[in-house]
């Protein structure tokens, strides 16, 4: 069986950047512009902003599910090392993980 090594601190520095990036993309909404009569070019400049607007949605959204995922592979982590230390009559604190 393959050995995994996980830093944990790869995983603290990319969750802090990522929530930077998801504070920036929640504070960076703007309204799409809408014109009464502008023509046919304006509608499509709508429907350009509409799209951006769901491309910003979709960014939060894949932003905020890898923060989670990482924050959950951190956690699990973090507890089979505790119990693995603890079959092995360590004491956690004692493994230099923590």
């Amino acid at each position: 069986m393959a050995e995994i090594n996980i830093n944990l601190l790869v995983i603290d520095n990319a969750i802090s950047k990522l929530q930077a990036l998801k504070s920036k993309c929640v504070s960076a909404k703007t309204a799409a512009p809408t014109t009464v009569g502008g023509g046919q070019t304006v509608n499509e400049l709508e429907k350009i902003a509409k799209q951006y607007q769901d491309i910003d949605l979709h960014l939060e959204l894949l932003v905020g599910n890898t923060i989670s995922f990482l924050t959950n592979l951190k956690s699990s982590y973090n507890k089979s090392e505790q119990k693995a230390v603890k079959n092995l009559g360590g004491d956690v604190r004692s493994s230099g993980k923590y």
